[in-house]
């Protein structure tokens, strides 16, 4: 099982994962979009003082719809940990970075609750998590 030892290196697995299916499936993903994957507002993104995030917010809110992104966000997580599951390394790990990042709030969480988790905690309740 893979080590992560904070919620931003969690976050960064769930986001290569959702940009992987994304590339595979040839579903773009805008900039802004993949930016909003790091929204938190417990931790500062990496690079991104106070002004770029409100103005991230702000492009994010003209660009796109939030029901739409999230639920293209949903689908592509759960078609990536479906194409992870047949690898229990691969799903320790998708367990173990939700287990770091569920410490704190990230709007990530948003759409990994409403995709995977059920699965996730499935797997605890068996002793695995």
């Amino acid at each position: 099982m893979r080590f992560f030892s904070n919620a931003n290196d969690a976050k960064d697995f769930f986001i290569a994962k959702i940009v992987e299916q994304a590339r595979l499936e040839h579903v773009p993903l805008s900039d802004v979009e993949t930016r909003m994957l790091h929204w938190t507002e417990v931790h500062p993104i990496p690079g991104m003082d106070r002004d770029a995030l409100q103005r991230l917010s702000e492009e994010f809110d003209q660009q796109c719809n939030s029901d739409e992104y999230e639920s293209k966000i949903v689908g592509l997580l759960q078609r990536a940990y479906e194409r992870d599951s047949s690898d229990e390394q691969k799903t320790s790990d998708y367990r173990s970075a939700y287990e770091v990042l569920s410490r704190e709030d990230h709007y990530l969480l948003v759409m990994i609750d409403a995709s995977i988790t059920g699965k996730l905690r499935k797997n605890r309740f068996l002793g695995i998590f």
